[in-house]
């Protein structure tokens, strides 16, 4: 199991699912390196302390722009509510 990973419940599973059919959305996976590597760049760049779950969307932006789903200049809002205060001992 990841660090963000953990078990959804399976109502939740499903209406995931259902709105990623429906919306023609896409899912993707992310290594715990990849997201640590997220992790200590955002608090480099930005100055945001991120948790892992956090990090990921950011981990998976950079997917996104190498099979060129997603222009590198189009503007991409990610959601990013998790404090990494939560999760000090990765840094």
């Amino acid at each position: 199991m990841t660090w963000t990973s953990g078990r959804i419940p399976r109502p939740a599973g499903k209406w995931i699912l259902r709105c990623l059919r429906e919306s023609d959305g896409i899912a993707l996976s992310v290594t715990d390196e990849e997201i640590r590597r997220s992790m200590g760049q955002t608090l480099k760049d930005e100055g945001l302390l991120l948790e892992p779950s956090s990090a990921a969307t950011i981990a998976a932006l950079h997917h996104l722009y190498d099979e060129t789903m997603i222009d590198r200049s189009e503007e991409v809002v990610l959601i990013a509510t998790g404090s990494g205060l939560k999760t000090l001992e990765q840094f």
